[in-house]
């Protein structure tokens, strides 16, 4: 009687046990990959356990507070774009290089040779994304609107390039169009680079009060 009893508690035990199963791990580089919203989730938890910290907005993060108050206030109706909007293979390219996630900011000596500034692209309220710069004015911040030729911010990126000669690309038959567009620029400070991605390339540079660009890929 106790064998009969003992064996069909081992059963259940058996039984219970194969219907259990360990919780899969919640952040996994496979699950990373496959899923965008995992992925930042999994982005958080790994940089947590590395460096102690990581944003989940770097791209609002990366812009000084005084800055993200300035825009609010001057440009109501542009926001820094959230990681959600953002192409997700190019926010884990952009990882794997080091980089924050966010491929649509970028910082440097845009105006000077030793004055902070951020090239970012903001996204109006039609969804139309506007290249702009900002850098420090006294206390304060100044805003400038760069030509943007990219009309969806999921695919537009914006890079920082050093000091140097940039020449209009040999692709390009035709002569400059646009108003400051230039067949070659030379900048004694950084410059900035933005487009499509894997597609066109304009770099900008600030000479005097002007904003030039030439296209450098098309």
């Amino acid at each position: 009687m106790f064998g009969r009893t003992r064996a069909r508690h081992q059963g259940a035990d058996e039984g219970f046990l194969r219907r259990w199963q360990p919780p899969a791990p919640c952040c996994t580089w496979s699950a990373l990959m496959r899923h965008a919203t995992s992925f930042l989730a999994c982005v958080v938890a790994g940089a947590t356990l590395f460096s102690g910290h990581v944003s989940a907005e770097p791209c609002s993060d990366a812009l000084p507070s005084g800055l993200v108050k300035h825009l609010v206030k001057e440009r109501p109706g542009l926001s820094v774009p959230a990681m959600r909007s953002l192409d997700t293979a190019s926010v884990e390219a952009d990882v794997r290089d080091g980089g924050s996630g966010c491929y649509v900011l970028a910082h440097g000596k845009f105006v000077d040779a030793t004055s902070d500034a951020y090239a970012f692209y903001g996204v109006s309220n039609n969804g139309h994304p506007q290249l702009v710069v900002a850098f420090k004015i006294g206390e304060g911040w100044a805003l400038e609107n760069l030509p943007t030729f990219c009309d969806d911010v999921k695919f537009c990126y914006v890079r920082k390039d050093g000091p140097g000669w940039y020449t209009r690309s040999a692709a390009l038959n035709s002569p400059p169009v646009g108003k400051n567009e230039r067949e070659e620029v030379r900048s004694s400070h950084d410059v900035v680079v933005a487009g499509h991605l894997e597609s066109t390339a304009v770099t900008y540079a600030k000479q005097g009060d002007t904003w030039v660009y030439v296209w450098t890929s098309d």
